[in-house]
């Protein structure tokens, strides 16, 4: 191969260590779970795999778009560190139906609905923090919901945290007017967030 122009000799170093980055990182955590679990710490080692495979999946990926069966995995693996909070308390219900796994959707698109849910609505002092996740078809929407059973807020309260302008800001970029976010929340019972994305999550990034 000959000599590349010097700013696509640049380009091109940058991308080929880049690429070596998130295998050193991953592997360095696979060594740290197996030091954990020779200590006799399963429970630390467990929450060290669920960040390797939330790295693999998110930290680390090219892709804009990602299929929902791989957004609930690192739903479930990012819920995995919100039990220590939680005292082991908390609890989740995931609802995807087979035929809908492989339909592709903005990465973190449901994450930050998630990350408000806990952290907002629910406290590790109730009986049952419960988080629910649940994706259907609708006529030509794919339909997503996040809801917990905690706290909620009236109208006269501002929904806390950045997570959900975050995802209407992106929703309105990607499909203008023809997405929807529907919240819906009840003083003492809980929040819900729903979206309603056309053509399945068809759309261009």
């Amino acid at each position: 191969m000959g000599l590349l122009q010097p700013e696509l000799r640049a380009a091109r170093l940058t991308a080929l260590q880049n690429q070596i980055t998130p295998h050193y990182i991953v592997n360095s955590l696979d060594a740290i779970r197996m030091k954990l679990l020779m200590d006799g710490q399963p429970e630390t080692a467990e929450l060290v795999h669920a960040l390797q495979s939330s790295l693999k999946t998110y930290g680390f990926s090219p892709y804009d778009r990602i299929s929902l069966a791989e957004e609930f995995a690192f739903l479930e693996n990012s819920l995995k560190f919100h039990q220590f909070r939680f005292l082991g308390k908390l609890s989740w219900e995931m609802q995807l139906p087979s035929p809908l796994e492989a339909l592709q959707i903005p990465r973190f698109l449901l994450q930050p609905l998630v990350e408000n849910a806990v952290r907002h609505g629910l406290s590790a002092d109730m009986p049952d923090p419960k988080v629910q996740i649940k994706a259907w078809l609708q006529r030509d929407f794919l339909c997503l919901c996040v809801s917990d059973n905690g706290k909620g807020f009236s109208a006269l309260e501002n929904f806390p945290g950045i997570g959900l302008a975050n995802v209407k800001e992106r929703l309105g970029l990607l499909y203008g007017d023809s997405a929807t976010v529907e919240l819906m929340s009840i003083p003492g019972s809980g929040t819900s967030v729903t979206l309603r994305l056309p053509e399945k999550g068809g759309g261009d990034l």
